[in-house]
């Protein structure tokens, strides 16, 4: 940590030591944002001199040994661990913004020498082992020929797969989550089109992943680890600073002066701070989310979770091995069946992570948990078909959505869709929804609802949602991620309210209007010619999706026997249909339905010829339909075909199913993600050093475009 190799402390060096204890409080207690005052300059030092005295390679070394005694210590954790684990985290972070800042520079590390591509490199050799800072290493030298930064990241995850954390723990568990954090934040300082930063710029985040490619039990129990920690939210006992460092009004405080100049005079024994360097803070806003909490440790392991999910340096889905760890997490339940010394690691307690999400979906941190555990672990989404926190969770759900419509958050609408399709894949989810009933909901402000079943409300936010998007193209994905949510119901659609038929309906009509504009627009173009994939063929697509809803519940005899509001709103909006009679894609479906309807127009013709004293009532209708019984046709008697359809035409129901977008879903997860954590972690950021958001100059307004144009999508499978 200075200028010269020959006053670096050899690793047996009391320095070490007297690092760690320089204080006798732990430093978790302090902002990030204030330490970074203090170590920022020594840290510039650092990186300039650390391939002449492998100053960061010793200090990882000497963290590492520190990790490894208290982890295996369960009474009692030393100060001196905590702060040394903090420090290294500080000065990784800072080496990774140093070494990946552009040619121009922000605080002056470009000017020293070398482009960023020979300081990216040299960064990658800095975390391996260097045989150089092994010698001097006595008997307590390790034998494995591994790299201290290797044995750093194992000791964290050791200790964060603790079952317990204790409150002398909890500060160092903190620690060790944000050292892990740090280490995969060089998601941070590329932007996600950089071809180079793919494949030489994330060194430390891929030793993670071998990590946990490695040894797949590990990494089950770290993951599990993490979720455990989200749902028992465990209280700060004050060692743990709890204001948002990274947000502009956050105070530089909570340090005493006699701490800062303990700091100070350690550090300045050993180095001489660059004093000519300034720090360029730029104009950037992140993402703002709301930090509501009052359990850093358990906002820390959710950060670490989303992260170690979503890291574009661990492959896809399928080649991620965190995410291949969550895809095989299984209930707790499952215990009672398998012998004590064959159980699995990967056990979570899915009834309190649902009252967990359930609790937490008003929070970005919230909905991103719940779709990655619901896009990724097919045995959670099955729990939820049976859970009692199930009601509460598509109820916050659905809130979420509707005032994510009303402020404009088109990435929190996004995934929130996203989420009901993946939930609507599951029948037993789509039965559950006909039978839980609802009071009232108060946040819906076009109506009063009451007494109105979850899949009626389902239908009722997912149709306005579509009306808030439906003259968007950038908007594709969520619609048809939302039709498919309906169409994945419909079969098992029962007492579907007035309202909600009304706005199932209804958005046949939006698609209408736009499909004929559309058209009329294309006649009257120069050339006349219809573009492949053009807006008509979208709306097209749109409407089908929409015909295939109402055939469903409009000719099966099960359906129309317990939905009669749908015939009801079939009829209000007849004209509808007779703009598709000839159109050569949806006659079909418009005759299936007008037969259908023909047979409740004559009973409704019958009872009003019976009473001519005055007109019929919409009460009286709709009576006259809920006691209408309706027959199999006879095109379907004459083939013997089943007799619960009366429709004259066949379809096969479309059935949608989520399938995650390798090359557009990290455009919206990892922006998204980083996002979140930058707002919500306790670690700070030098805003200037982030090149993950900044993409152009309105760097928000290019961020929700990303994530409305490339999400998650859908497949009809």
């Amino acid at each position: 940590m200075c200028e010269t190799r020959d006053a670096t402390p050899e690793i047996t060096d009391v320095f070490w030591y007297e690092i760690g204890n320089a204080v006798s409080e732990p430093m978790t207690s302090v902002s990030e944002r204030t330490l970074d005052e203090i170590l920022r300059p020594y840290g510039r030092a650092l990186f300039v001199n650390n391939a002449r005295n492998g100053g960061l390679y010793k200090l990882a070394k000497h963290a590492a040994r520190q990790l490894s005694v208290a982890s295996g210590n369960a009474r009692s954790t030393p100060v001196s661990a905590i702060n040394v684990t903090l420090l290294v985290s500080i000065f990784i972070k800072y080496f990774i913004e140093f070494a990946s800042e552009g040619d121009g520079g922000f605080g002056g590390v470009a000017a020293l020498g070398g482009g960023r591509s020979e300081r990216v490199r040299a960064l990658a050799a800095t975390f391996a082992r260097d045989e150089r800072w092994e010698t001097g290493g006595g008997p307590n030298a390790s034998l494995e020929n591994t790299s201290p930064f290797d044995d750093l990241l194992r000791a964290c995850v050791d200790v964060l797969c603790g079952k317990h954390v204790t409150a002398q723990a909890m500060a160092l568990h903190v620690a060790c989550a944000r050292l892990l954090l740090v280490a995969t934040s060089s998601q941070l300082t590329f932007n996600l089109d950089d071809a180079e930063a793919r494949e030489i710029g994330h060194p430390l985040a891929r030793r993670i992943a071998a990590i946990g490619s490695s040894d797949s039990r590990r990494t089950g129990v770290l993951m599990c680890a993490l979720l455990r920690r989200v749902i028992e939210r465990p209280p700060n006992i004050g060692d743990i600073y709890e204001g948002a460092v990274n947000r502009e009004n956050a105070e530089a405080n909570g340090i005493t002066r006699g701490m800062a100049s303990v700091l100070s005079s350690m550090l300045s024994m050993r180095s001489k701070p660059n004093k000519d360097v300034t720090d360029n803070t730029g104009s950037h806003v992140v993402i703002k989310c709301a930090h509501t909490s009052r359990s850093p440790l358990a906002d820390e392991c959710a950060n670490l979770f989303l992260a170690l999910c979503t890291h574009g340096a661990f492959g896809n889905r399928d080649e991620n091995p965190f995410r291949i760890a969550v895809k095989n997490m299984k209930d707790i339940s499952s215990r009672s069946s398998v012998a004590s010394n064959k159980r699995p690691s990967e056990l979570v307690d899915f009834e309190r992570l649902a009252v967990a999400l359930s609790a937490s979906l008003c929070t970005d941190v919230g909905l991103l948990l719940s779709y990655v555990t619901l896009s990724t672990n097919s045995r959670f989404v099955s729990h939820l078909s049976s859970s009692a926190a199930t009601s509460r969770f598509v109820q916050g759900l659905l809130k979420e959505l509707y005032e994510a419509e009303s402020n404009k958050l088109a990435h929190v609408s996004q995934l929130i869709v996203t989420i009901f399709l993946i939930l609507s894949q599951d029948v037993r989810f789509n039965r559950m929804m006909q039978t839980e009933t609802i009071a009232s909901s108060n946040w819906y402000k076009e109506r009063i609802l009451q007494n109105s079943s979850l899949a009626s409300l389902i239908v009722v936010v997912l149709s306005r949602t579509i009306k808030y998007n439906v003259a968007k193209t950038a908007t594709v994905s969520k619609m048809l991620n939302a039709l498919g949510s309906i169409a994945n119901m419909a079969c098992v659609t029962r007492d579907i309210s007035g309202y909600a038929a009304q706005r199932l309906v209804n958005t046949l009509a939006l698609f209408t209007r736009r499909y004929f504009k559309i058209t009329r627009e294309n006649a009257l173009s120069s050339d006349g010619l219809r573009e492949p994939f053009s807006d008509a063929d979208v709306c097209e697509d749109f409407i089908r999706v929409i015909f295939e809803i109402l055939n469903c519940l409009a000719t099966d005899l099960d359906s129309l026997e317990h939905n009669p509001e749908i015939v009801y709103a079939l009829m209000h909006r007849e004209e509808l249909l007779t703009t598709y009679r000839t159109h050569e894609v949806f006659a079909e479906y418009v005759q299936n339905i007008e037969t259908v309807l023909q047979h409740y127009k004559d009973a409704v013709e019958s009872a009003q010829n019976r009473e001519t004293d005055s007109p019929i009532s919409v009460r009286r209708l709709k009576r006259v339909i809920s006691e209408t019984s309706l027959t199999p046709s006879p095109q379907k008697r004459n083939q013997n075909a089943c007799d619960r359809d009366c429709s004259v035409h066949d379809f096969h129901p479309m059935r949608f199913a989520y399938v995650e977008d390798e090359v557009n879903a990290p455009y919206f997860l990892i922006p998204y993600v980083w996002g979140v954590v930058h707002a919500q972690s306790g670690v700070f950021w030098n805003r200037s050093a982030i090149a993950l958001f900044a993409a152009d100059a309105d760097a928000d307004a290019s961020l929700h475009s990303s994530m409305s144009e490339d999400g998650p999508s859908s497949a009809v499978v």
